[in-house]
């Protein structure tokens, strides 16, 4: 391999790696902030999901950047991704453990045909 492959590789690497890292920390300050019961298990899973949310936008992302010379600020955009993906995250669990959640959509007609008709003579005026 040629030395300037290799340190394109290098590179490559070390932007990955940091994409990870700071995405899954961001995901961790995240759910320290907003997380009152707190387990190593819901921990280490918030670090991995937001990491790897990170790691999938840079993977995705790294050749337009690259193009551009802006490389690192899709690192700073790999961490906004980890502090939302662990936001996220946390919210379903939230949602799914608590019993799920559930939406009533009532039609306008529906609400009127449930309450009782009122005249000007029913109103007690």
């Amino acid at each position: 391999m040629s030395e300037l492959v290799l340190e394109e590789l290098v590179f490559s690497f070390s932007i990955f790696a940091a994409s990870f890292g700071c995405a899954a920390f961001a995901g961790l300050a995240t759910f320290l902030r907003f997380t009152k019961k707190i387990t190593k298990l819901r921990l280490v899973s918030t670090m991995l999901n937001s990491g790897f949310l990170g790691l999938a936008i840079a993977l995705l992302w790294y050749k337009n950047f690259q193009e551009d010379k802006n490389i690192y600020s899709l690192v700073g955009i790999c961490v906004l991704s980890g502090m939302g993906g662990s936001t996220l995250t946390d919210a379903l669990i939230s949602l799914l453990g608590a019993g799920g959640l559930r939406i009533n959509i009532i039609h306008e007609r529906e609400q009127h045909a449930h309450q009782p008709f009122q005249t000007d003579d029913d109103s007690g005026e």
